[in-house]
């Protein structure tokens, strides 16, 4: 229902733009309305207000026009972005309306091969843990004044053990994240074949299978790669915080706080190269390349497209919380009207089984709408890819309409810029110039985009 309410154009512009003005229109109010409050603890005779409150509310009414005239000019800045990322959306629920499978099938499956993996783990991790040697052990506690002495069991490996059990653990963190890779290398090609379709109307659930199949006779090892690199970061982690418990409890605050940095580094490197992986995922998807490649092309996608990122990451995000939030509440006010008309004298209080009914239904809408995340930039890697090969005729791209309208305007605009530019003296052909040859990473990257689709189609 939601991907159906997203594709049409009405219903995301007005909530994306009608927010963003919203945003503008609460600033300018809530400073309107502090300065009317300090014009009018001015004019008091006598005065109820301390010059503390009335310096206070001033910083409120500077903030925030401040903030609205900032707001402003970021949106004015912003537009071209902020209408590709609505028409990226408009674009990802329609393809997702189209196949209705990827949707329902990406998060079951996940869920479904993580249990299969994780039960009989569990059940080895067990048996590994029954291998080590058992030995008594003393401990003691003050009960007042008198000690309390007891005796327990505890377990002891050798080295040898030791090293079995991280192995298993990174088996462990391996199967868990190949999962994970499967799960986006399937939506990445599900929906790099949407984009790359002329017909449309060939697309279903169809395709999902028919991505499922291209991934399993050639991208395999590019998934089992990818996961591998995290799985080995996931193991680093998991071996600094060993080491914190055992080999650092007598630790000095300076030890301790340099614990935590390596810790917080760890995280953020984990993080850094799942976004980077999935990203490669996609070029892949797109160019039929190897992992390293696709990393490194992806890397350099990013880099020079930040502001199309940060304008799509923001506008998903936002329809995505405002998703999952209607999914929730939609959730627990249909649980409540059922109970009360169906089961009114059953249960005495509603408060604990709609906030269990509200909790399930977030952990499903997180899962789900990960998917619709993950389709916007798909589709965004696309679009570039789309936009460097055909750079020179945007009107023989792949691009859908909502899509090649944006790239016929960008057109457009360059045309005229460099028109001006050229009625300009020697020092405006320089600039001419300058301006060809500042397409530098764009002119590369369609060079490279040619040769992969010529790789892909031999």
């Amino acid at each position: 229902m939601y991907s159906h309410a997203m594709k049409v154009s009405i219903i995301t512009n007005t909530v994306v733009w009608g927010s963003i003005m919203a945003i503008f229109g609460a600033a300018v109010v809530v400073s309107g309305y502090a300065y009317y409050l300090v014009t009018m603890w001015e004019q008091e005779e006598p005065m109820t207000r301390t010059p503390l409150d009335i310096k206070r509310v001033n910083y409120i009414v500077h903030g925030g026009f401040g903030f609205a005239v900032f707001w402003l000019c970021f949106i004015l800045y912003m537009r071209d972005r902020l209408n590709l990322a609505i028409g990226l959306v408009i674009e990802t629920s329609r393809a997702l309306a189209s196949m209705t499978f990827l949707v329902i099938s990406i998060p079951l499956f996940q869920v479904i091969f993580y249990t299969i993996a994780t039960v009989p783990w569990v059940f080895g991790l067990v048996y590994m843990a029954a291998m080590g040697d058992v030995s008594t052990a003393t401990g003691g506690f003050y009960a007042g004044t008198v000690k309390v002495e007891y005796a327990y069991k505890q377990f002891s490996y050798n080295e040898q053990q030791q090293k079995y059990a991280w192995f298993y653990l990174f088996g462990y963190f391996w199967t868990s994240e190949f999962i994970v890779a499967l799960g986006q290398m399937i939506t990445s090609m599900s929906l790099c074949c949407y984009y790359f379709t002329r017909d449309k109307k060939r697309i279903g659930n169809s395709t999902v299978f028919s991505a499922l199949r291209l991934i399993c006779r050639y991208h395999l090892g590019t998934v089992a790669f990818g996961s591998c690199i995290v799985a080995l970061v996931r193991l680093l982690r998991a071996y600094i915080t060993y080491l914190e418990q055992t080999a650092l409890k007598n630790k000095t605050k300076f030890q301790k706080f340099l614990a935590a940095v390596l810790e917080c580094f760890m995280y953020c490197i984990e993080r850094c190269i799942k976004y980077i992986n999935f990203n490669a995922y996609i070029q892949t998807c797109i160019w039929g390349s190897s992992f390293c490649v696709s990393a490194f092309n992806a890397f350099w996608l990013i880099f020079r497209n930040l502001a199309r990122i940060v304008a799509v990451t923001g506008v998903t995000s936002f329809l995505s919380l405002i998703g999952k939030v209607m999914v929730i509440a939609l959730s627990g006010g249909t649980f409540v009207m059922v109970m009360q008309e169906h089961f009114p004298n059953e249960v005495k209080s509603l408060i604990m089984p709609t906030v269990l009914v509200c909790l399930i239904a977030a952990a499903v809408s997180i899962m789900f709408f990960e998917v619709f995340n993950m389709g916007t930039t798909v589709l965004l890697q696309c679009y570039i890819a789309d936009e460097e090969m055909f750079k020179d005729d945007p009107e023989g791209c792949f691009a859908p309409m909502t899509l090649k309208a944006y790239l016929m305007s960008k057109k457009k605009k360059k045309k005229k810029k460099k028109g001006i530019q050229a009625k300009v003296g020697s020092k405006g052909q320089g600039g001419a110039e300058e301006e060809k040859s500042g397409g530098g990473a764009a002119a590369e990257g369609g060079g490279d985009s040619e040769g992969g689709a010529a790789e892909e189609k031999k």
